[in-house]
């Protein structure tokens, strides 16, 4: 035993006093190092310059009784461990006195050298226990008052939660019982699951650390964008004992950071819009010249093969006769070129009529057989999103008949009341989807569908062909997306 330590008995019983010095030096107490007081003001005038390891008090003195007695050692010293002497009816008074601060009793002639030194011992520890607990509350009561943000404490074995008055900005009454079971409950239900199973890998894997984003609700029911953090205190074991954290409220950054992104969005959708629109401006203008220049001129340089073929020689004649025929061929290629890329024909004849006419074009190239169906209205208001669909089909066709292999192809369409629902599909070679990269093709799919707030997905594998399914909503409807556990 440590020599060091000493002891002050506050004690008017000279029999008691000498039966309880007997004891601790039979436990192996350093008896030399105690001081001894008879009377209370004795006690308190010593404990003003000196600082013992422990006060063992008996209550009832010459100049103090009762619970009195203890509440003025303690105030003289209240960073020393004190333990109660008592007299076999003063049980009551005792417990009185543990509730006030005091770390044990004992009640003379019924305890034993054992219990004693580890009384005094364990009491010892308590102190310095509850001093280094007083200081961490004394630290969250100034943090408290620096910030403006909830700071929570929880005890873990007893579930309870102690928090600043900064947790009212959740708008729940005093009142209620703000303990583990009430935060977990709050925990908006899509992130609870990944919260809870964060909180118990932390408490069960030795980690420190706490840092987790989640939304929790308020009393009117709303939600906030919570960033939480703490640390984890631990006892020698490694056991949690406490979390002691701060609750930092992000809704209004992360509902700028949606704005934000919803206008970046609306700016790249009308970006995407006028690209769309000026590729059909383009489109036009090229199918137009070919049509009003290029195609003239190979339809007069036809006639006028034709008129010279009248001639009598044979080899003029074969040899205008081919020329002729592949003027022809272009004429035809540049009548399909022009067919293709004008777009008027949607407009004046309308999605579905256009779509049969460009698939009764493609199968008479007898390349790949293509079927068509359709359900619901025919007569759509919005002539961009009509465009956007046939644009879809055509250059999802033109992949199909270059790249697919494909003997058969499926165009189903339904037009509904609130949205348009486009699947093109093939029996063709397919493609690896975790390595499939989007050709210009495919791209400008994308491209257009989004531009109208629409989705585009894709199935595909080796050997099962390739299925387009868009959706495109009739009706433009913008809604706040709320995103969970990423949203930091």
């Amino acid at each position: 035993m440590e020599t060091a330590l000493s002891t002050m008995i506050i004690e008017d019983n000279p029999g008691d006093l000498q039966l309880l010095k007997i004891q601790l030096e039979s436990a192996g107490w350093p008896v030399k190092n105690s001081t001894h007081k008879e009377k209370l003001a004795d006690a308190l005038e010593s404990l003003k310059n000196s600082r013992p390891a422990i006060v063992l008090l008996d209550l009832n003195l010459p100049d103090s009784n009762g619970l009195e007695t203890f509440l003025s050692v303690q105030s003289i010293a209240p960073d020393i461990p004190i333990v109660i002497l008592s007299g076999m009816n003063d049980t009551s008074l005792c417990v009185q006195a543990v509730q006030a601060g005091a770390q044990d009793y004992l009640v003379k002639g019924e305890f034993e050298e054992k219990l004693l030194l580890k009384t005094i011992l364990y009491s010892i520890e308590r102190k310095k226990n509850q001093i280094r607990l007083d200081e961490i509350n004394k630290r969250f009561t100034y943090a408290s008052l620096a910030t403006n943000e909830p700071l929570w404490d929880w005890d873990i074995k007893s579930n309870e939660i102690l928090w600043n008055d900064k947790v009212k900005i959740f708008g729940y009454h005093d009142s209620i019982n703000k303990n583990r079971s009430w935060r977990i409950n709050n925990v908006h239900p899509e992130d609870r699951d990944r919260i809870m199973a964060k909180l118990n890998d932390l408490l069960n894997n030795s980690h420190e650390i706490w840092n987790e984003q989640y939304r929790f609700r308020c009393a009117d029911g709303s939600y906030k964008f919570i960033h939480d953090r703490g640390y984890v205190l631990r006892d020698k074991q490694n056991r949690p004992l406490r979390m002691i954290g701060t609750m930092q409220d992000m809704t209004e950054q992360i509902l700028l950071r949606q704005k934000l992104e919803e206008e970046k969005e609306e700016k790249q959708k009308a970006i995407l819009k006028a690209a769309i629109e000026a590729q059909e401006k383009e489109r036009n203008y090229i199918g137009q010249e070919l049509h009003d220049n290029v195609n003239q001129i190979l339809v007069a340089a036809n006639m006028t093969l034709s008129r010279v073929a009248s001639g009598n020689e044979t080899r003029t004649i074969t040899l205008v006769k081919e020329s002729r025929e592949l003027i022809s061929r272009a004429v035809e290629e540049i009548r399909n070129l022009v067919r293709n890329i004008i777009s008027t024909q949607v407009k004046d004849i309308g999605l579905i009529d256009s779509i049969t006419s460009m698939t009764g074009a493609l199968n008479s190239l007898d390349t790949c057989k293509i079927s068509f169906s359709h359900t619901g209205d025919a007569g759509l208001p919005d002539y961009n999103i009509s465009l956007t669909i046939f644009r879809t089909i055509q250059e999802q066709l033109n992949n199909i008949i270059k790249h697919s292999d494909a003997a058969n192809a499926w165009i189903n369409l339904k037009i509904l009341p609130d949205m348009l629902q486009l699947e093109i599909a093939d029996d063709g070679k397919g493609a690896n989807q975790d390595i499939l990269k989007k050709g210009i093709g495919l791209s400008n799919i994308f491209n257009r569908v989004r531009a109208y707030n629409g989705r585009a997905s894709i199935e595909t594998a080796p050997g099962k062909g390739f299925k387009l399914s868009i959706t495109l909503p009739v009706k433009h409807t913008e809604n706040l997306k709320w995103q969970t556990g990423d949203f930091f």
